[in-house]
């Protein structure tokens, strides 16, 4: 296995965590609502989990009142294709 599939297969179970915590789901389940993101956004699951993963992480993204649902919701909206990607925190807009 490569880096960039060691990468992706980590960013793929800390996505799933993340799910299974907020949902109170098993890992099938949130593995499937991973698959469902990646599926709608036409994008490899790694990317989806990716894209969460660095949503969840932007600085000032949520607020201390945020619930654990509210958050993985955030991040699920997140998930999309890259030429619909949202701007990295801080990047320069045109």
């Amino acid at each position: 296995m490569n880096r960039d599939n060691v990468i992706g297969q980590v960013a793929i179970e800390r996505a799933k965590c993340i799910i299974a915590v907020a949902r109170d789901v098993q890992d099938d389940e949130a593995r499937q609502v991973l698959r469902d993101a990646a599926s709608d956004a036409h994008v490899p699951e790694s990317i989806a989990a990716a894209q969460i993963m660095t949503a969840l992480q932007a600085d000032g993204a949520g607020d201390e009142a945020e619930t654990t649902v509210e958050m993985l919701e955030r991040g699920l909206t997140a998930v999309r294709p890259p030429d619909q990607a949202l701007p990295a925190p801080g990047a320069a807009t045109v």
